[in-house]
This record gives C-alpha cells, sequence and structure tokens, in this order.
C-alpha cells in the first residue's frame, strides 16, 4: 500500500494539533485532532474538500467510523 499525504494541515484554522496514533497490534487507527471549539470543526469539515471527503470514504470503508468528541480528564493520584 502507498503513503497517502493528507496536506499540510498548518492551513487550517482553529487546528491546535493533530497525532496519528496506531494500536500494537496494527489493527487501528486513530487520528486525535484538537481544535480550538466546535465551530472551527464544523467550519473545517463543511469548507475543506479533502476533509470531507476523508469523512465520507473513513466511513465508507469503516462500519461505524466517523468523528466522535472527547473530553481530557485529568487524574489526580
Amino acid at each position: 500500500m502507498r503513503p497517502r499525504r493528507a496536506g499540510d494541515p498548518a492551513g487550517l484554522p482553529g487546528l491546535l494539533s493533530m497525532h496519528l496514533l496506531h494500536s500494537h497490534d496494527g489493527t487501528r487507527v486513530i487520528n486525535q485532532m484538537r481544535w480550538t471549539g466546535e465551530a472551527a470543526l464544523g467550519a473545517a469539515t463543511r469548507e475543506n474538500a479533502a476533509i470531507a471527503a476523508t469523512v465520507r470514504r473513513v466511513g465508507e470503508l469503516v462500519e461505524g467510523a466517523g468523528p466522535d468528541r472527547y473530553d481530557v480528564l485529568t487524574l489526580k493520584g
């Protein structure tokens, strides 16, 4: 399989960071993106054709795949 280029994420307004995570067994990949807020994420998915196409394509390939929202938890010992 050839690697694919996603473009420069620095050009996405409101994107704070992006990390690709893969499971140790090689069966899962997570694209973790941090945004300034819900509005920035919404604008990116509406206005950026590459992001919209990627979300659509992943949804076609992986049952139940799609963007989810998570909160960062701080654990206190």
